[in-house]
């Protein structure tokens, strides 16, 4: 999976996405350095979600900067296919509930303590 979100990120850049869907372009290669970052950790589940998040956002990034690249040469945009769609964050479950919390999320108010 990280190898087709790579390949589809390259085909963005060949498209021109930096300059034409910044926005796609740049979280599709955070999706990437992230799903990278999670394989070498050896999480592969959340590894495979964000290849997933990559590959999407890079196929978006493709078509909108040829459908801008089509604009500019005067023809008509083809539009996105039907279910591509990059959207920011990925939902991930904590299967384990062992693990320490995130510290960068504050902690519960325990019950009956409201502020």
């Amino acid at each position: 999976m990280i190898v087709d979100a790579a390949a589809e990120l390259a085909a963005a850049r060949t498209a021109e996405a930096e300059g034409k869907a910044p926005y796609e372009f740049t979280a599709a290669e955070e999706y990437l350095h992230k799903a990278r970052h999670d394989h070498s950790y050896a999480n592969f589940e959340t590894a495979e979600k964000f290849a997933k998040k990559a590959r999407d956002c890079a196929k978006v990034a493709r078509f909108v900067a040829e459908d801008r690249t089509r604009t500019e040469l005067g023809a008509t945009a083809a539009g996105l296919p039907r279910g591509t769609k990059c959207r920011a964050g990925v939902r991930l479950t904590q299967k384990n509930t062992d693990e320490p919390p995130d510290p960068s999320k504050p902690a519960p108010l325990p019950e009956g303590d409201a502020p």
